[in-house]
C-alpha cells in the first residue's frame, strides 16, 4: 500500500534571552505541545463485497481513530485487477467519490462507488480501493495522522460480476452437472477441477463422449473448497452456446448459459458443509 503523504509540523523552542543596559533577566523557556497520533483507515466492514457490474453501487468509509477539531481531506485510488478502470471503447468502468472530507468533529466519511457494465461477458473482475493522501484543512501542531496500522483496515476489495453468485443451501449428496449445446459439429468435453489449472492431476470427474451433451458428478464426499468447471473445445476453437445445469441432493435445480470461445474454466462451484447442510456458492467466471 502507497504510505499517506504526511505534513508533518515540528516547532522547535528555543531559549531567549532578553538583555537592556545594566539589566539582566531569567531566561524566557518555551513549553513544548504535547503531539498526539491519529490513524485514519477503512472502517466499515464492506470488504469482499460481491456487486454486480450493470449498475451496481456500494460505498465505503474511511475512518479516524479520534475526531479532530479541523477538517481531514481524503483522496481515494482504485485500482482493477486487469489493469484498467476503462473499457475497451475508453469509457470509464466505474465513478466514485475520489475526494472526500472528514469533517471537523467527525470520525468518518463515506465515499460511494458505481459501476457500469463494459458489454463484454469476463466473469468477475477484482477493485481494489485504498488510501492515497490526507491533508488538513489548518496547519496543526498537536496532531499527526498516519495510516492504520491495522491491515483489515488498509484497503478494500470489490468483486464485480456480469452476474452475481448464487447461493444454494441443500443437503449432503451428490451434485450432477450437465452440459449442453445444440451444434453437433462441435465435440466438447467436460470437467470438474479442484484447482483452476487444467491438469489430470486436478481432475475430480471428466466426461469425453461424442453427443452434444456431457456430464459429471460432484461427489458427496468432496472437499469444502472451491471446484471448476472446465471445458475443452477438441480439435476446434470458435463460439459456442451453452446451457450447464445443476442437480443437487434435494432436487433443486440451477441453468446457467452462456458463450465459450477456448478452453476454459467457465464456472466455479465453491462447497461448505455445516452440520446437516451444504452450501454451494455458484459464480459464472
Amino acid at each position: 500500500m502507497k504510505n499517506i503523504k504526511l505534513t508533518i509540523y515540528i516547532v522547535l523552542f528555543s531559549l531567549g534571552f532578553i538583555a537592556c543596559t545594566n539589566e539582566t533577566t531569567d531566561p524566557v523557556i518555551g513549553t513544548p505541545v504535547a503531539t498526539s497520533q491519529v490513524e485514519i483507515g477503512f472502517s466499515d466492514s464492506n470488504n469482499n463485497a460481491n456487486i454486480l457490474e450493470d449498475g451496481g453501487q456500494t460505498s465505503v468509509s474511511v475512518g479516524l481513530t479520534k475526531s479532530l477539531p479541523f477538517d481531514v481531506m481524503v483522496e481515494l485510488e482504485i485500482t482493477s485487477s486487469d489493469g484498467s478502470l476503462e473499457d475497451d471503447a475508453g469509457q470509464a468502468e466505474l465513478n466514485y467519490d475520489q475526494m472526500i472530507t472528514i469533517s471537523a468533529g467527525s470520525t468518518s466519511a463515506n465515499a460511494n462507488i458505481s459501476f457500469v457494465d463494459d458489454g463484454k461477458s469476463d466473469g468477475a473482475e477484482t477493485y481494489t480501493v485504498k488510501i492515497k493522501n490526507a491533508t488538513t484543512s489548518v496547519t496543526s501542531t498537536e496532531y499527526f495522522i498516519t495510516a492504520s496500522s491495522d491491515k483489515t483496515q488498509q484497503s478494500r476489495t470489490l468483486n464485480v460480476y456480469d452476474q452475481l453468485p448464487d447461493v444454494v443451501d441443500t443437503t449432503e449428496g451428490s451434485v450432477k452437472i450437465d452440459l449442453m449445446w445444440s451444434e453437433s459439429s462441435r465435440d466438447m468435453d467436460f470437467y470438474i477441477l479442484n484447482a483452476p489449472e487444467p491438469l489430470v492431476s486436478n481432475i475430480v470427474d471428466r466426461s469425453e463422449g461424442f453427443t452434444t451433451t456431457e456430464s459429471v458428478d460432484l461427489p458427496a464426499t468432496a472437499d469444502d473448497i472451491t471446484y471448476y468447471l472446465f471445458i475443452n473445445q477438441y480439435l476446434f476453437t470458435a463460439d459456442v452456446e451453452y446451457t450447464i445445469d445443476f442437480t443437487f441432493p434435494d432436487g433443486q435445480t440451477m441453468n446457467y448459459t452462456g458463450t465459450v470461445t477456448q478452453d476454459s474454466n467457465v464456472m466455479s462451484l465453491a462447497k461448505v458443509t455445516d452440520g446437516d447442510t451444504v452450501t454451494y456458492t455458484i459464480t459464472k467466471l
